[in-house]
């Protein structure tokens, strides 16, 4: 669908988000729009919560 150009896609890899949230929920806001709080989304990222692998 991305290729035909029949919706929007913002790619946001995880250790981005890790690493610089606020970059990132600023992006997720361009995209998403009005009524997306990137202030609450950066503050609910919690690098200490890391994904681990088995």
């Amino acid at each position: 669908l991305r290729k035909e150009g029949i919706v929007d896609v913002l790619d946001v890899k995880y250790h981005d988000v890790l690493k610089n949230p606020a970059v990132i929920a600023s992006r997720l806001a361009a995209f998403l729009g009005e009524g997306f709080d990137a202030t609450s989304a950066t503050a609910a990222v919690d690098p200490s919560l890391r994904h681990e692998r088995a």
